[in-house]
């Protein structure tokens, strides 16, 4: 006969008692009795990280680790309870043109580490994964063009480390180079922070510290803003995050990264070449994507040159140019601030290498 086990998701705490500023014993009281009495009905519970523990931009939530994961272990470590079941949900990050909404991801990469580090203290019998194909939103598990291979590489960590396994790179990873990622926004609008994450993900190549030291140049080379050198260890998943006002650097509506890293053995490279640069907005931004770029994923080596036109008496210019690089393309996309105003795919008739168009005014 088939078998089936109920495992429904309750809300723990009621709308009002999601600020974790204003949690008290009777409120934490009240939510451990409600689940005790929910998992006497049923075979255990669903937990989503992202229903008490929301975006501290947003507001400050429930935190895990002082009170969401020792209220669940001790409440699954009754004899009553210990065959119940606990499954977490988790995902990358919702980031999108919409971003001030409760569910979305101001955190980068932070988000991803923060629910694997829940993981390894909860100890949960399954997780869940939540995934959705809106490639507005870029929340995939799977490569995508900001993503890259970041959530693959981290989760692939978490997994053996859970596990017991010996951490492995991926087996075409160029270990030269170290699993750092580097993520940032694309676009933030005059008034916001302007944030850089570099991100270890530990894959047994390297040992001791990394220095790693950071800085945003302009279009012509210029130093827009230089941090000082920070420590991450070779061996934990952790970040180093820079931060500025955007009213600091408010001449430069164009920031170019360039990450330095010194390995333990004193080994120094420089990364500057094939990222995606940041864009300072006025007003406006339509683009909210933090972009994760690991630096084993980058493609190095490509060049370009741009040519635009007179503009004519109907509004209209001609655009020319030409990319060259050590991979096939499969597209080349021109921008005017956040907006794409042409793109050309491999799959589309050949135009003779020019475009003619409308610009904005």
């Amino acid at each position: 006969a088939e078998a089936f086990a109920v495992i429904p998701w309750f809300q723990i705490f009621k709308d009002a008692d999601l600020n974790g500023a204003r949690m008290t014993a009777k409120t934490l009281e009240e939510a451990r009795a409600g689940l005790c009495a929910a998992l006497r009905d049923f075979d255990g519970m669903f937990y989503s990280l992202l229903d008490t523990n929301w975006m501290p931009y947003e507001c400050s939530g429930i935190p895990n680790d002082t009170i969401m994961i020792p209220l669940l272990r001790s409440i699954f470590a009754e004899p009553e309870f210990r065959d119940k079941s606990l499954g977490v949900e988790w995902y990358t990050g919702h980031q999108n043109t919409y971003r001030r909404i409760t569910d979305c991801s101001c955190l980068g990469m932070e988000r991803q580490r923060i629910a694997m580090e829940s993981f390894l203290k909860l100890q949960p019998d399954f997780t869940w994964a939540s995934e959705w194909d809106e490639a507005n939103e870029n929340d995939h598990l799977q490569p995508t063009v900001s993503n890259g291979r970041s959530v693959t590489r981290m989760v692939r960590h978490y997994v053996d480390l859970m596990a017991g396994r010996e951490q492995t790179p991926l087996p075409d990873d160029d270990v030269s180079i170290p699993n750092l990622v580097l993520a940032y926004r694309k676009a933030v609008v005059l008034g916001e922070y302007v944030e850089a994450q570099v991100v270890n993900i530990p894959d047994g190549t390297a040992a001791g510290d990394f220095t790693v030291s950071f800085r945003w140049l302009s279009g012509d080379g210029r130093t827009v803003k230089a941090f000082s050198a920070r420590k991450l260890s070779a061996t934990r998943c952790r970040q180093e995050t820079f931060a500025v006002s955007s009213v600091d650097i408010a001449d430069a509506r164009g920031l170019y990264p360039e990450l330095t890293v010194v390995d333990a053995k004193g080994v120094k490279k420089v990364y500057a070449d094939g990222f995606w640069p940041m864009g300072i907005e006025g007003t406006r931004t339509l683009d909210a994507y933090w972009v994760k770029h690991a630096l084993r994923d980058v493609c190095r080596g490509v060049t370009g040159s741009l040519l635009i036109g007179p503009r004519e008496a109907d509004g209209t210019f001609v655009i020319s140019g030409s990319v060259a690089g050590p991979r096939k393309f499969r597209s080349i996309e021109v921008l005017e601030g956040p907006d794409s105003v042409f793109m050309a795919e491999s799959a589309a008739d050949h135009r003779l290498g020019r475009e003619r168009f409308k610009g904005c005014e």
